[in-house]
């Protein structure tokens, strides 16, 4: 059981409490104390209030911030005060279904690169409040270029990229570059400039860890699907739905929900991600590569 200082005492906290509660009554957690702006007297909604300048470190073993827009203003005071960046959580990571602490912490101490050729990875680093460890975040690539950017990943990471046209994004309503990198094409449907999408991509590549990757597939081309499952990867899923027999891919029954049935797979795959069609182990997934569906999670 993790001892932690609650850090942000407003909304996020209010709209957050019953998620407290819930870990502690898993004895995921015990919070020993919360601070924030809001000075109030030595008990928070039962919890002890504890001002910034008695704050001692070695009476808890996270910190679990509840703000998203001050987030890194406040990592950077609890920094300052001498506590180390893998002790510092964001309170999103409490609404995780079936949150192991003890996981989720290994992935915080060693960053996961997400591999995707969708917004799968950018959805699934913001769903459990993860930094963007990987470039592909905002942006897809069509499945062949993926392949080839997966087949030989340092030979497209050390190429710069070029502005190849400008395509329009009618959900955004705004002109997207659409870059080469080699003899691949990167679409960056989510940056109005090519300035902008040149600029995360290179800061994002940096921080790749090559040491421990994952990497996201989903195709329905049998194809694709054979050369996907001879990647020298050890963590890797493709989703499909045809039946493709491998411990790499996962065939989606889409004929057990009728909400799946008229979905195109890049769709349903997005879906995943936020947990909108079922439910999986995502900080399994990223650690093992191993997919624990919900079903699966309550036998165990």
């Amino acid at each position: 059981m993790y001892k932690c200082l609650i850090w942000g005492n407003g909304k996020v906290f209010y709209d957050n409490i019953n998620q407290l509660k819930t870990l502690e009554y898993r004895k995921q957690i015990i919070v020993v104390g919360v601070t924030g702006k809001i000075k109030t007297s030595n008990s928070y909604y039962g919890y002890n209030f504890i001002e910034k300048k008695n704050i001692n470190s070695g009476t808890f073993d996270l910190v679990i911030i509840m703000s998203d827009k001050f987030y890194d203003e406040i990592e950077a005071e609890v920094i300052a005060l001498g506590i180390d960046s893998s002790r510092v959580i964001t309170y999103r990571a409490l609404n995780v279904p079936f949150l192991k602490m003890d996981k989720y912490l290994k992935l915080k101490k060693n960053p996961i690169s997400i591999f995707s050729l969708n917004c799968w990875g950018g959805i699934t680093y913001h769903k459990l409040g993860l930094r963007f460890e990987s470039p592909f975040i905002n942006m897809f690539l069509e499945p062949y270029d993926y392949i080839s950017y997966l087949e030989e990943p340092q030979k497209y990471i050390e190429s710069d990229i070029k502005l190849e046209y400008m395509k329009y994004n009618e959900e955004l309503d705004i002109n997207y570059p659409v870059c080469r990198c080699d003899d691949i094409l990167l679409y960056f449907n989510h940056y109005d400039s090519f300035d902008k999408a040149k600029k995360s991509w290179d800061l994002r590549k940096k921080r790749i860890n090559w040491e421990n990757i994952f990497v996201l597939f989903y195709s329905n081309d049998e194809n694709l699907i054979n050369r996907f499952t001879k990647l020298n990867y050890n963590k890797k899923i493709c989703f499909t739905q045809i039946k493709y027999k491998s411990e790499y891919v996962y065939t989606i029954d889409c004929c057990k929900q009728d909400e799946l049935r008229d979905k195109p797979l890049y769709t349903i795959v997005s879906g995943m991600a936020w947990g909108q069609y079922f439910v999986y182990d995502a900080i399994e997934l990223l650690l093992t590569g191993r997919l624990i569906t919900v079903d699966r999670i309550k036998e165990n």
